[in-house]
């Protein structure tokens, strides 16, 4: 990497207690690996360094499946919600100029999607920046991840509180601020239910 190359991290959730899955959802099998192993891989086909996981309530079996293949970090706080999981997250990412922020659970990222709009966001000087896609049959919003904070979004993230914070964050900004990037596609589906699972599996087939 030359010193012209911005350093991109990726945090990647996986700290929830999948409580509507009722079993630790990251680690269900797909495309002869597991959810969150699948992730991983998007980040690492995008070019992301350091990739972080942080894991919470399933530590042990997340950290089994990742193995060296990432930076496991734990949320012995992961009951209070995605916030405290993506501060851990962050203070584990060291001197990256941005960081892609990406779900455990949302195996179909396309690593292209995440390389464009994080070099996009570095290079436009924004603060941040999400994709939006096609409005889908998942939960009817175009605004979906991967999320990308730069470092002086980064600066913006160290005062958020509530709920989606880093949606309200982003949202609220100048749209000077933001990169947003348009993909003809429908939303990644979210892995929360066992419905939402066989719905993954089914695409799969």
């Amino acid at each position: 990497m030359s010193a012209d190359t911005p350093r991109i991290a990726a945090v990647v959730l996986a700290a929830g207690e999948a409580t509507r899955m009722g079993e630790p959802k990251v680690t269900l099998p797909y495309e002869g690996t597991t959810i969150v192993e699948s992730v991983v891989s998007v980040a690492a086909e995008a070019g992301l360094d350091p990739i972080v996981v942080v894991t919470g309530f399933y530590h042990e079996a997340v950290s089994a499946v990742i193995g060296d293949r990432a930076v496991v970090v734990h949320n012995p706080d992961a009951a209070s919600g995605n916030l405290s999981s993506l501060r851990v997250g962050v203070g584990a990412i060291g001197d990256a100029d941005a960081v892609v922020l990406l779900l455990g659970d949302m195996p179909g990222v396309d690593p292209q999607v995440v390389q464009l709009l994080a070099h996009r966001t570095v290079a436009a000087g924004a603060l941040g920046g999400w994709v939006q896609y096609r409005r889908d049959h998942n939960d009817g919003e175009e605004l979906g991840h991967p999320l990308v904070l730069s470092r002086r979004g980064l600066d913006g993230f160290s005062a958020l509180t509530g709920r989606r914070p880093v949606w309200r964050y982003l949202t609220s900004l100048d749209p000077d601020d933001v990169v947003i990037l348009d993909v003809d596609s429908e939303k990644p589906i979210d892995v929360n239910t066992p419905d939402d699972y066989r719905r993954l599996l089914a695409e799969q087939s």
